[in-house]
């Protein structure tokens, strides 16, 4: 089975701003590669990377939500020395050390693909071709082949009124409606958030927060 690595731009797309077309077409397209995972046709990855990068999320919510999202990957990745040190080639070739760390990841779990909505790190894998060992691509350009999961076949309407439902029932309706009032149509973009988050932090910084996250996912 095709293993996808998904990064966390990806996963924390469906959070920013919908209202711009490209960044709801991104969205929908992670919602496409979920959609594929959960009808078994490909196998998503977990890495210590995911881990590191979402707990320094501020927004708890979102924490929450996509905790849950990184907890369905099929695919759990370890850190090991290898992973260590391939990381430090594509820092030496102008990555990000986090990017840098999330593909050495990708590749040592055999992916076929490494999805983001990141512009600037599809540009860099772009000019950089095959001096990386694994394909960089847009989630649109991922996104490929027939879905077979139920929520694929079914309309926004449809959609709206499953998701109606499954709030009823779980908070009842009052509570339903308490969730869509604090709900937001999502805002910011967090492919620039992260590169403030992270500026300060080197490849050694993230190599030393990764291998606590992987010790703690094993113990």
């Amino acid at each position: 089975m095709e293993r996808v690595y998904l990064d966390m731009c990806s996963l924390k797309r469906p959070f920013d701003d919908q209202r711009q077309p490209r960044v709801r077409e991104k969205a929908a397209a992670v919602a496409g590669i979920v959609a594929r995972a959960e009808a078994g046709e490909i196998a998503l990855v977990r890495s210590p990377a995911h881990l590191v990068e979402h707990d320094a999320n501020p927004r708890e919510d979102r924490r929450l939500a996509a905790a849950r999202w990184i907890d369905g990957a099929g695919i759990d990745v370890p850190m090991d020395d290898g992973v260590e040190i391939r990381a430090r080639d594509p820092v030496a070739l102008g990555f990000a050390p986090l990017d840098a760390l999330h593909v050495a990841f990708a590749e040592r779990a055999g992916a076929r693909w490494f999805v983001t909505c990141d512009d600037q790190l599809l540009k860099l894998a772009g000019r950089l071709g095959d001096r990386i060992g694994i394909l960089v691509v847009d989630a649109r350009a991922a996104h490929r082949g027939r879905v077979m999961s139920r929520s694929a076949g079914m309309s926004n309407y449809e959609i709206r009124m499953e998701g109606w439902k499954a709030l009823t029932e779980r908070l009842g309706i009052s509570g339903a409606i308490r969730f869509l009032m604090e709900y937001d149509p999502g805002h910011g973009d967090y492919a620039e958030e992260r590169r403030e988050l992270f500026r300060d932090l080197t490849l050694e910084d993230i190599l030393a927060r990764a291998r606590d996250k992987s010790r703690n996912r094993r113990s």
